[in-house]
């Protein structure tokens, strides 16, 4: 996967993609350790939704992004501000 991911990404800024892995992390765990903590209501049902929303609302929007996109249909270049709430939205929703 690696090797896979240096050849699509083979003319990007190392800093810039350290970036993106970032993105990604924040968003798949940030929310759920955050509501761990502080949320006495928070279940497992709630963290696996706010990781399977976190993980895959990144990517996506890093798909539909100027990085890899030329025409991109999501105007950002770093997901977090998009992401980040979806994920919180995610875990909240999953109690109800």
């Amino acid at each position: 996967m690696a090797i896979g991911l240096s050849i699509v990404f083979k003319d990007q800024n190392v800093a810039y993609l350290v970036g993106l892995a970032l993105a990604i992390a924040a968003s798949a765990n940030f929310p759920a350790l955050l509501l761990l903590i502080l949320w006495w209501r928070f279940t497992t049902q709630g963290a696996i939704a706010s990781i399977a929303v976190g993980t895959a609302s990144s990517l996506l929007l890093i798909y539909l992004s100027p990085t890899i996109q030329v025409n991109a249909l999501f105007p950002l270049t770093n997901p977090a501000i998009i992401s980040i709430p979806l994920t919180f939205i995610a875990a909240v929703s999953s109690l109800f």
